[in-house]
């Protein structure tokens, strides 16, 4: 869950906001620490149980944060954790269906993962398109570089 709020230590640096993300950073890391010394003696599983729950906490506790700086919509934010939960079962959809239906993971050939894999990003690319993702114009700017900088697609220097 810690992925769900980018630069969360970066952005509030670069806008002035170190005394809230210097509280923050304290009041989570004691948690975070606290967490597990109660959860260690319990057992490993106790452990990762206290990780998920320290994750959620760290979401109440930097995404208000974020918010005040950035003045985003909860509504927009979800909107784009919405789409971004489909794109990513759209990527994976393809390799989890041939391992169900053709060979499971110990027993597929490189060519089968492969070709799962392709038409996993062929997918993802297809859900960011249907649900007008905002990653998708980085994605296709970010295509449309690295083809222009291919050496067969340069043009030669008139002289």
């Amino acid at each position: 869950m810690l992925y769900l709020l980018p630069l969360n230590a970066d952005l509030p640096l670069l806008l002035g906001r170190k005394r809230g993300l210097i509280h923050r950073n304290v009041a989570e890391t004691v948690l975070s620490v606290s967490m597990i010394i109660a959860a260690a003696p319990l057992g490993l599983v106790a452990v990762a149980i206290s990780r998920f729950v320290h994750g959620l906490l760290w979401m109440v506790i930097y995404a208000p944060f974020m918010r005040r700086m950035l003045g985003f919509a909860w509504r927009d934010l979800l909107r784009i954790y919405a789409q971004s939960l489909a794109a990513t079962a759209a990527a994976v959809a393809p390799l989890l269906a041939s391992y169900a239906l053709w060979a499971g993971p110990a027993h597929c050939s490189l060519a089968q993962a492969a070709a799962m894999v392709l038409a996993g990003v062929l997918c993802w690319l297809l859900v960011l398109r249907l649900t007008r993702h905002p990653l998708l114009s980085e994605v296709l700017g970010l295509l449309g570089e690295i083809g222009a900088a291919l050496p067969w697609r340069k043009q030669p220097v008139s002289g």
